[in-house]
């Protein structure tokens, strides 16, 4: 296995960022306000207003009812028809419209300085494991990075682990990439550098997120779901489809 300390890995990355600098990422954070990460228990339904029902529909499932109700069309003038949709330029779509670059990843935190993380290298299409000794999941709010000039999603996944896993021996703020592929090791250290940079307002988003996570889990606990009834009221449009082959009033569908 290979292990890189530290020094190693800077300098290794620094090697690459000369031979290759356009496929080193860097990070573009737009970071949330930890101050709006906060649990609100969802609002009652709304009262159903006050409507000349048309037609009404009744399930009952024996623990609860659901009630569709259809009332009086709307008074709206009509939808127009769209418009046929232009031919599109292909130059012109060229110019504006940019692939979309992802970048996948998945991880394990085995605590706040230990974390096993696993990367998809697009070139190669290979997928790599590395070993990080700082928390995976504070890069939970950074949503791109930008790598060969070109800006990069996000798609990530992270869970808990248990500390007792097998491990390398991985010090604090290092990377252990144990088959050495470079694209896993530039990854890595942008986004552990894009955390050591941002580390205040990462912590408090960490903090508020498993806030809320707990006011949610006692609120669910208090307010245990059970069957309700619920009525759900529609009023369609004058001209809709809805309203077509229906026999009664010609004016507004009614049957």
């Amino acid at each position: 296995m290979k292990r890189l300390s530290l020094c190693h890995l800077l300098l290794s990355v620094a090697v690459l960022s000369a031979e290759t600098a356009p496929d080193e990422p860097t990070s573009t954070l737009a970071l949330p306000d930890p101050a709006t990460i906060r649990f609100t228990p969802p609002p009652p339904p709304k009262e159903v207003p006050a409507m000349e029902v048309k037609d009404s529909t009744t399930a009952d499932f024996g623990t609860h009812r659901i009630t569709i109700l259809r009332g009086e069309a709307s008074t709206l003038p009509d939808i127009p028809e769209p418009p046929p949709p232009a031919e599109p330029d292909p130059e012109v779509f060229a110019q504006y419209v940019e692939p979309t670059h992802i970048l996948l990843i998945s991880g394990t935190t085995l605590g706040d300085s230990l974390s096993r993380v696993e990367i998809w290298n697009p070139k190669t299409q290979t997928r790599h494991t590395a070993w990080c000794g700082w928390d995976i999941s504070l890069i939970a709010p950074f949503h791109e990075i930008t790598h060969q000039q070109k800006s990069h999603f996000i798609i990530m996944g992270v869970g808990a682990g248990d500390m007792r896993e097998e491990h390398p021996k991985v010090e604090s703020g290092s990377i252990v990439v144990p088959d050495g592929d470079a694209y896993t090791v530039a990854i890595l250290t942008s986004l552990r550098d894009a955390c050591y940079a941002n580390m205040p307002k990462l912590l408090e988003l960490k903090a508020a997120r498993e806030q809320y996570q707990r006011d949610a889990a006692a609120w669910h606990a208090a307010n245990p779901k059970r069957p309700e009834n619920h009525t759900i009221w529609l009023k369609p449009h004058r001209g809709s489809r809805y309203l077509d082959n229906y026999t009664g009033d010609k004016k507004e569908g009614a049957r």
